[in-house]
């Protein structure tokens, strides 16, 4: 889905993380797409607009359909506009076109550097490991590395949790989609993996969800 095809009354859920452990998600619906922007009612916790300003804040925006799909699109700001009268969130992104959310379940935003093995390159490397869950996991890798990877594939990961324990998960490659400077994989897991399992809990547990917007709208 292309950003100016999302529609009025889609789902919007805001996932807000810095380079710690904070996780929080502001949970809205779309009001009005301007083509350069969503607008959004407020977000608004404990009777108070939110500032999303912030060092180190990532934002990333998962859009779900009334027909069941979900896409992400990252790389997100929201500011605070006015129109007719009113003030909104106005939602923008650096992607204009969002990622389909396949697995269908929740992911865990990650967003770190990871270290992979992949099914016929002879040298470990690096990339950014996207997202997680029970079920698998994607990551992005910078397309001046020249390394094209076809479905199929098995690709082993390791990553550092937040304990400074390596974590790590084989899967094989489901999809690939290519942006304007980085390919995204995902890859589905083979076999249920505790250590992961345990992760995802974890961070699912210290994350704040906010749906005070959503409430307000009835």
């Amino acid at each position: 889905m292309d950003f100016e095809e999302i529609p009025a009354g889609a789902k919007i859920i805001m996932n807000i993380s810095n380079d710690g452990e904070m996780q929080a998600k502001f949970i809205s619906r779309a009001i009005k797409n301007t083509g350069s922007g969503i607008l959004v009612l407020p977000f608004v916790h404990k009777g108070r607009r939110v500032n999303f300003n912030g060092k180190n804040i990532h934002i990333h925006m998962d859009v779900q359909l009334k027909t069941g799909e979900t896409y992400t699109f990252k790389g997100c700001q929201i500011m605070t506009v006015r129109k007719d009268g009113l003030i909104f969130h106005k939602v923008v992104s650096s992607m204009t076109k969002g990622i389909e959310n396949r697995r269908g379940e929740h992911r865990c935003y990650v967003g770190e550097t990871a270290y992979f093995i992949m099914e016929g390159l002879p040298d470990q490397i690096t990339a950014v490991l996207k997202d997680i869950s029970n079920s698998g996991f994607g990551f992005i890798i910078d397309r001046k590395k020249n390394i094209e990877l076809m479905p199929g594939v098995m690709v082993t990961c390791t990553f550092k949790n937040h304990l400074g324990k390596y974590i790590q998960m084989q899967g094989k490659i489901i999809r690939r989609e290519k942006m304007d400077r980085h390919t995204l994989y995902g890859c589905r897991c083979a076999e249920s993996n505790a250590d992961v399992e345990e992760f995802v809990s974890q961070i699912e547990e210290k994350t704040l969800i906010i749906n005070d917007s959503l409430v307000q709208m009835g």
